[in-house]
């Protein structure tokens, strides 16, 4: 209605001042009024297309925003500018930012007065209803009015505004206000907007509040009287309602107080602009104020009331104060309107403080404390985070103050799965940046595998102080645990973390990293640095001494050992980029081993390294072996592990060279020149034959099969009982015969040994054709042959393989030669031959054959 007068009173003025002419008005008047126009009136195009003065009328039309016409005539005193015009005012549509809206108006109406005093009434049809209206000016100011709307188009009431279509509806308006003077109205006011909808993307996109589908409708009624405006309204809508018996405004707006009710049907629709997943429903009722008489300042207060979180919830905030009472509320609730994970399966928790300057984090000041207790959802909790928190019970407590944005507080929290206090906790609001010291105890650190992605295993008890920078999101822990026996300090710091051992027990690490207990006692000492976890680059340096579990080595790596087997090992190197290069030197009892170097791919759990083994006496091995072994064994070489482990190796053994490639569990060794005299001081054996030998081996471990061949060149017997026997009966002594060539052949199985046997000279061999050993009882069973020349002797080696018995054959050419010598002892006893001959086995006395067996054997 501003603009109207604008308007108007600018034609008045330019007509008042030139001349009637036909020229004057198209020539002069209408650019001068249009350029006028478009100075005073920014946000509206108005454009004057006709202008008709007389000495006594005038008539004009003007065109606003190119589609509104309005069209003015009637008679005019120049000189006093006394009027009485009729007027109309038609449109179709209107321009909306380029967008064409149906707007539809036909009013008709009259302007009587002049410029200090106007009475104007109007009626006809506007936004699809009926208008009605008579209102008075003085001196260019609205003193009265009364209007009456009835069913008007909301939506072209915001084009004609030119605001954008955030919804529809009906409106019904009826304004009576007698007295339009600031100093003391007086009147009232009814609204009323019917089938509301709201504009659900537009807001959406502007405001980011999902609407649900539905309408909404607005009643109110408003008096006006001695600058002050009283009324109450109720707003009903699908989102929820907005009630209030009374509110109270001053005459300009400028302020406003009031009671409100509020309820919201589901707070999901709010989701977006709370920028987070809230739901539920809401209620909240209280008073508000607010006063904008200070437009770069304007002050709010708001007291509010709900139950929703159960218990009792008070809110009072102001620019300067904000004040919470949270009384017994159900945790459950809350976390499920805020759309958190309902950890918390019931309990009740209270919340009291109030701060100050909450605009200024930096002079943000004020107090708090909270207290909770109650249950948690175990069934969810090990759901959603693979863990199981034993008991549900909880229980958790906080006092702080805040001063200048610095919080200060400590906060105390158990269950029993862990507890944990931090103390003297600082935390600077402004920065985001907290301080505490703290104090964690855990009952089991296995319940929480899926928090720290490692299997830990047992109770773990740690204190001291960390840094966090939330906005840089920089994290620094330093502190102290004696759970593992020892001392172990840590230091984590951006991505790496420094650790020192002091005399950790190493039986209490193994637990605590879920391994099996392989120390029957131990002590770590040492150092890692690892100042990229991600890249997982550092260096360590760790030393241990103490004994190796012999009851574990039985059960999960078949190591039999007479008894827990003492230790010292050194472990250093450093990691890059998931590279570990290292060298390990492992001192036993039983042996010493180097490995150098020792490297490990932690990503792909690819291994390759070299090492030395020195085992002073093999003797010590016996339970490891299952066997004893004699002498000492020094072996270098390779080992690495792809999809199978690889080991390959060498060393001087028995005079000669031994070397050997383990893949899996198939290996193959060979020895080159070795004498036959150490092999058997090895073994443990009396030494059998003399002379420089080749091997060769194919065995698996697993399955304990193979097959083995010896080569012996040049080779010696050795005189024992058995050659000493030989001697007897075919005169010769063995022991003093070079063999040429000699040959063992052996399959391997997991209980017994098939071999043969083939030693060869000019003259003799000795020959087995198949033997057994019992590779558990340690037995033999086989028979050998000796051939002199043409003549065969036989034997049968039977027992024990350290010792067996020899029990002779009775060939054709044993009996022959026993006749001989049997004779040749009777002769020297006196006694006929030819009648020992006839009966020779029943003459002979025992006493003599047992004389002639132990000759001859």
């Amino acid at each position: 209605m501003k603009k109207f007068f604008v308007i108007f009173f600018t034609i008045l003025g330019v007509i008042g001042s030139l001349p009637f002419t036909s020229i004057g008005q198209e020539k002069v008047l209408i650019p001068i009024a249009n350029k006028i126009l478009e100075e005073k009136v920014k946000d509206h195009k108005i454009k004057i297309k006709e202008l008709k003065p007389t000495l006594n009328s005038l008539e004009t039309r003007v065109i606003i925003d190119d589609s509104i016409d309005l069209f003015l005539t009637g008679p005019i005193n120049w000189s006093t500018q006394e009027f009485d015009f009729n007027y109309m005012i038609n449109s179709e549509e209107v321009n909306l930012n380029g967008l064409k809206v149906p707007v539809n108006m036909d009013i008709k109406g009259s302007l009587k007065g002049n410029p200090k005093k106007i009475d104007v009434y109007g009626v006809g049809s506007a936004f699809g209803s009926g208008v009605k209206y008579n209102f008075k000016v003085l001196d260019q100011k609205i003193n009265s009015i009364e209007a009456i709307i009835k069913d008007a188009k909301i939506k072209e009431i915001l084009a004609l505004l030119k605001q954008p279509p955030y919804g529809d509806g009906r409106l019904n308006l009826k304004l009576n206000v007698p007295r339009l003077d600031l100093k003391d109205p007086e009147g009232d006011a009814q609204i009323e907007i019917t089938k509301g909808i709201l504009n659900k993307k537009l807001l959406a996109k502007e405001f980011g509040v999902k609407l649900p589908k539905g309408d909404f409708s607005l009643d109110g009624e408003f008096n006006i009287k001695h600058k002050v405006i009283v009324g109450d309204f109720f707003l009903n809508s699908s989102l929820g309602r907005l009630k209030s018996d009374k509110v109270v405004s001053s005459i300009d707006l400028k302020k406003i107080k009031g009671d409100f009710d509020l309820k919201v049907s589901n707070l999901a629709y709010f989701s977006k602009l709370a920028k987070r997943p809230i739901k539920g429903k809401l209620s909240l009722n209280g008073k508000a104020f607010l006063d904008r008489s200070n437009k770069k300042n304007p002050k709010i207060q708001i007291l509010a009331n709900t139950k929703s979180f159960g218990g009792d919830t008070q809110i009072f905030y102001n620019q300067k104060l904000l004040r919470l009472k949270l009384i017994q509320i159900d945790p459950k609730k809350l976390e499920y309107k805020l759309g958190l994970p309902e950890i918390i399966k019931s309990g009740r928790a209270t919340l009291k403080g109030e701060f100050k300057n909450i605009k200024n984090l930096k002079t943000l000041s004020g107090k708090y404390s909270l207290k909770a207790k109650g249950s948690l959802n175990r069934t969810l909790i090990k759901k959603l985070y693979k863990f199981d928190v034993l008991s549900e019970g909880f229980f958790l407590n906080s006092i702080g103050n805040i001063d200048s944005g610095l919080l200060k507080t400590k906060i105390v929290f158990k269950n029993p799965l862990l507890s944990a206090t931090l103390t003297k906790l600082r935390y600077s609001i402004p920065k985001e940046i907290l301080k505490s010291s703290f104090y964690l105890k855990v009952a089991n650190l296995k319940n929480l595998k899926p928090l720290i992605k490692a299997d830990l295993n047992g109770p773990f008890v740690t204190s001291g102080g960390l840094i966090y920078n939330i906005r840089k999101n920089r994290f620094k822990v330093v502190g102290a645990s004696k759970s593992l026996g020892g001392v172990l300090k840590y230091h984590y710091f951006k991505n790496g973390v420094d650790l020192k051992l002091s005399k950790i027990d190493g039986v209490k690490l193994l637990r605590f990293l879920a391994q099996k207990p392989y120390f029957k006692s131990s002590i770590i000492s040492g150092a890692v640095n690892l100042q990229d976890l991600k890249k997982l680059t550092g260096v360590f340096n760790l030393k241990s001494t103490g004994k190796l579990n012999k009851a574990t080595l039985a059960k999960e790596n078949k190591i039999k050992l007479d008894s827990d087997l003492g230790y010292k090992m050194h472990f250093k190197g450093n990691i890059i980029s998931n590279k570990l290069a290292s060298t390990l030197n492992l001192s036993t009892a039983i042996a010493n081993l180097i490995l150098s170097p020792f490297n490990i791919d932690l990503k792909s759990k690819k291994i390759i390294g070299e090492y030395t083994l020195k085992i002073p006496e093999l003797l010590r091995l016996k339970s490891l072996l299952e066997q004893k072994y004699y002498g000492s064994l020094n072996l270098k070489g390779q080992f690495w592990k792809d999809k199978i482990f690889h080991i390959t190796g060498e060393g001087a053994k028995w005079q000669g060279r031994i070397g050997f490639n383990l893949n899996g569990d198939n290996l193959k060794a060979n020895v080159k020149g070795a004498q036959m005299t150490e092999i058997f001081k090895t073994l443990g054996y009396k030494p059998l034959l003399i002379g420089k030998s080749d091997a060769w081996l194919k065995y698996n471990l697993k399955s304990k099969s193979g097959k083995a061949k010896i080569n012996i060149d040049k080779s010696k017997l050795v005189r024992n009982s058995l050659v000493k026997a030989l001697d007897l009966v075919i005169h010769k002594d063995l022991s003093k015969e070079i063999f040429n060539n000699a040959v063992l052949n052996s399959d391997l199985s997991k209980t017994q040994i098939k071999f043969n046997f083939d030693m060869r000279s000019n003259k003799h061999r000795v020959y087995i054709p198949e033997g057994k050993i019992d590779r558990k009882k340690s037995k033999i069973d086989a028979i050998v042959a000796i051939y002199d020349g043409p003549k065969v002797y036989k034997a049968k080696l039977k027992g024990n393989l350290k010792k067996p018995k020899i029990i002779p054959i009775l060939t054709n050419d044993l009996k022959q030669r026993a006749i001989k010598e049997a004779e040749h002892l009777l002769k020297k006893n006196g006694i006929k031959v030819d009648k020992i001959k006839k009966k020779l086995d029943k003459v002979i006395p025992k006493d003599l054959q047992k004389s002639l067996l132990k000759g001859l054997f």
